[in-house]
């Protein structure tokens, strides 16, 4: 079996390498290394490097780099899904927790979909994995849905078809994400622009604030 690299500096090794599985470690490594440089852009021996294990490891766990982004994609989805489901069951209004959930996705600078990370990469991807990552992202959507789907039926918003409010939603979010910079060449405030955001959707859904 695969050993983990012996090069380690002198010392007590990181917190992280001993309280976290390699697979999760591998995960996260991924996970950030093929947010910043899309899916083209990342070799396993990168992943290998950056959670000091060696590739033939990260082989060993994932079998593939498509496998590899598959199950990091998967797991990032189901992640923010979980996290967007501890917001969604708050008592707070739905407005204020889509704006809350709006206001966190913002200040982190990644990319939400697996298509924007791919950025035009498929070496090796099969119909199996891309169709298992939409699964995921529909999930997601499917998680949201029921916030409007609820609020409509209480009163809370306009009855609207909450497949279609929640991918607007998301949708909204893209933008704003992909929003870099302002005409000015400034990078606009992220709380600002989730408030601005959600104003202009619920302009179209709600009751009222």
């Amino acid at each position: 079996m695969p050993e983990v690299r012996e090069h380690r500096k002198p010392g007590r090794p990181p917190l992280s390498s001993v309280s976290v599985p390699t697979p999760d470690r591998i995960l996260d490594a991924a996970a950030k290394l093929f947010s910043e440089s899309g899916y083209d852009g990342v070799s396993m021996e990168q992943v290998a490097d950056d959670c000091d294990v060696t590739k033939a490891v990260v082989y060993y766990h994932f079998q593939s780099k498509a496998n590899l982004f598959t199950m990091t994609m998967i797991r990032l989805m189901e992640t923010i899904r979980q996290r967007t489901l501890e917001i969604l069951t708050r008592e707070d209004s739905l407005y204020e927790r889509l704006l809350l959930i709006a206001k966190i996705r913002l200040r982190i600078d990644t990319p939400l979909d697996f298509i924007n990370i791919m950025r035009g990469g498929l070496t090796g991807i099969t119909e199996e994995q891309i169709q298992s990552m939409r699964e995921a992202e529909e999930r997601l959507f499917q998680t949201l849905a029921q916030s409007f789907e609820t609020s409509t039926a209480t009163g809370e918003i306009r009855k609207v078809d909450p497949a279609l409010a929640a991918r607007v939603y998301m949708a909204l979010l893209m933008v704003g994400m992909n929003e870099h910079t302002s005409a000015s060449g400034e990078r606009p405030d992220s709380d600002q622009r989730a408030e601005q955001l959600l104003e202009m959707m619920w302009v179209g859904v709600g009751l009222q604030k």
